[in-house]
This record gives C-alpha cells, structure tokens and sequence, in this order.
C-alpha cells in the first residue's frame, strides 16, 4: 500500500480493475500501475523505483524495479525502448490512454473488459492527468512575460480584488505604489472593509534612489502619505480591516516586488503569490517577468512567506514611537550613565534618605495589606 489513502476508493477501483486481467498481472503490479498512474505520472523511469520505495509499504526496491519491467514487458507504459521510460504519461503529445487499449488488446484481455475500462475509467484518468498538468503549469508557478502587459495587469487586479472572508492577509512589497495608483489603493480600501488585513513594506526614501534611479524620494514619500490617508479612513470609518506599513531600508531586504495573499483555509480559495523576477541592478521592476502561484502547500510560496516575515521584522515602522521604540536602549544607556551623578546630587541635597524611607514605607505597607488579606481568607 501507499503510504497514506492509498489507494483512495476511486483508486481502489482501478486497482481491481487491473487485477488478473491479463496473464502474470497480479494486485502487485495492479497498485504499482495505478500509483504510477495516478502519483507519478511525469516521474523517469530511473527514478520510479526509488520515489515508490518511500511510498509503497511492504516492497524493497528491487521487487518495485522487478514490478515495473512487468509493467514496462506488457506494454502498459509509454516506452522508448525495452527498459527505458521518458515520461510515463507524455501530456499533450497524444492520448496516454490509447497505450493502454493497445497493451490490453495485444495480451488479449476480453473485449467487454476494454469497453469496461473505456466507459469508466478512460475520461476520469485523462481528467485527473489534465488537472495534473495544470496544477503544475498554470497553478504552482505560472510565466508572466512581462510585469507591465495585459495579463499581469489584470492578474494583479484579480488578485487584489478578489478578497473575502476567506483570507486572512494580504502582504505587498512595492516600491512606492505608484505604477500601478489608479487601482491598488482603490482595492486595499475595499478590502478593509471587508476585514481583511493588509501589511505593505514600502522602499525608505534613502534606498530607493539607489534601487531606481528614475525613482524620486517624492515617489516614496506620495506613498507613505496615500498609506497614512487609508490608515486614517479606515480608523475613523471603523473598518474591521487593519492597515500597516513599514520602511525597507536594507538593499538585500528590497528584492521581492509582489504580493502575497495568505487563505485561511486553501481548500476553499489558495493562497496566492506573484514575485517580480529581474536583473538586479539592471532592469527596472516594469521590466521583469512575473512568476504566479497558488496553495499553501507550494514551497515557493512558504519561501516568499518567511522571507516576508524575516524583513517585516527588521523593517523601520514609521511615526515618533517607533522612533523611540528603535531608540529605546540609547535611553536606557544614557539614564544609567546619569544615575550615579542624580543618585550623587539627591544625596548631597538630603533629598535621597526621605525619598529611600518613603519608598521603604511604601513597600512595607504593601506587604502588609497583603499579609492582611490572606489571613482574612484563610
């Protein structure tokens, strides 16, 4: 058995299915097939025995080796020679499902199990296949050629906003919000409103002349202000959505441009992910590609998410307290060294021993209120 569900009851049906159908294939090599089918359709050959070896309990890798050459021998797998497979199912080159009619047809299994295999299993596999593909292709990681044609344009809208209760958060990591102003701000305010949380992380005007040099410290500074402006909407609206930002001041935090969209619960909406792809130093945001993704599960995206976090926290938060919060222990160092000289003069002064006595006085009476009141419980 495969480690897990497997197999499923769908699975479990094709399993059967195979089982003695045509002459020396067992359930053995019916449940390798199927999880060849289902699991690892794109995996080499070369690499089947050792992928199913860490799935499959209860079989060595040299009787999964041995198994597929039975497999491979009955003509069941897309071959390109006697031992040798490219890719078990070939998406888009032809239909996979005809080499099975084909294998089943030349070791003589009867007729109406062929119109079996046809009316209940063909459309379902070749389905399953086609998902397969396109969770890879379209879902997992997605191409975008340009970050300023139409397709990642409107991609970007839909991904901004399309926004409801099922996500948690939205993260962006832009320069300055600027390229793309007529929508962005539009959707993070209606996205408030709907509760959603936004965290924005916004180049520091002394970095961004450095990143792009056609960028203004005005640029990121008209940003900063437009954030501020729906941070205070949302506040005096009583929007259930939070708002925040920080500044990016580390050139080796500022290579992400994109955004994050974390689901609460993927199997109802995935998360999603778009990450700006350039020459550093070389190209312009506007001029790279765009890679775009879906599921939690997706470790691009997990990678995007802690990288996000990490320089969220090293981040400068903006206002007068947080100035001071970064600031905090030039303070404390600078009380400690006046300490012993305000400790010296409160002495001199005969200030110190009524301040120690009433200080002394106080503690005792709070001590002794407490004594009080443990013995008036017990």
């Amino acid at each position: 058995m495969l480690r897990g569900k497997f197999p499923e009851k769908e699975e479990e049906k094709l399993v059967d299915f195979f089982t003695d159908l045509i002459k020396g294939f067992g359930r053995v090599e019916a449940l390798v097939y199927v999880a060849i089918l289902y699991h690892y359709p794109a995996t080499r050959r070369e690499s089947l025995p050792k992928v199913l070896e860490y799935t499959l309990e209860g079989m060595t890798k040299e009787e999964i080796e041995a198994t597929i050459n039975t497999i491979l021998a009955k003509g069941l797998l897309e071959a390109d020679g006697p031992s040798e497979i490219k890719e078990p199912c070939r998406y888009g080159e032809r239909d996979f499902t005809k080499v099975i009619i084909n294998a089943l047809r030349n070791n003589e299994a009867p007729e109406e199990k062929i119109a079996e295999f046809e009316k209940n299993f063909r459309s379902n596999l070749i389905r399953r296949h086609a998902v397969f593909l396109s969770d890879r292709l379209e879902e997992y990681c997605r191409r975008i050629k340009n970050a300023t044609d139409r397709d990642s344009i409107s991609s970007y809208k839909e991904d901004l906003k399309e926004v409801d209760e099922n996500f948690s958060e939205v993260v962006l990591a832009a320069f300055s919000l600027k390229t793309h102003e007529e929508f962005v701000l539009e959707d993070i305010g209606n996205g408030l409103r709907k509760g959603i949380n936004y965290r924005i992380l916004l180049i520091h005007p002394s970095l961004a002349v450095d990143l792009e040099k056609p960028m203004s410290k005005d640029d990121v500074k008209w940003g900063e202000s437009k954030v501020k402006g729906l941070i205070e909407e949302a506040r005096t609206a009583h929007m259930p959505g939070k708002l925040e930002f920080r500044f990016i001041k580390n050139k080796e935090d500022a290579n992400f441009i994109g955004l994050i969209k974390v689901s609460k619960d993927d199997e109802m909406k995935p998360s999603i992910y778009r990450c700006n792809v350039r020459r550093a130093a070389h190209e312009r945001g506007v001029n790279g590609i765009v890679l775009r993704g879906k599921f939690a599960d997706n470790t691009l995206l997990r990678i995007l998410k802690s990288h996000v976090d990490s320089v969220w926290e090293k981040a400068v938060e903006p206002g007068k307290v947080a100035w001071l919060k970064r600031h905090k222990m030039w303070f404390i160092g600078f009380v400690l060294l006046l300490s012993p000289m305000v400790l010296f003069y409160l002495t001199e002064a005969n200030i110190a021993r009524d301040l120690f006595f009433f200080l002394e006085s106080t503690i005792l009476g709070i001590f002794l209120y407490i004594l009080s009141r443990s013995k008036g419980n017990s």
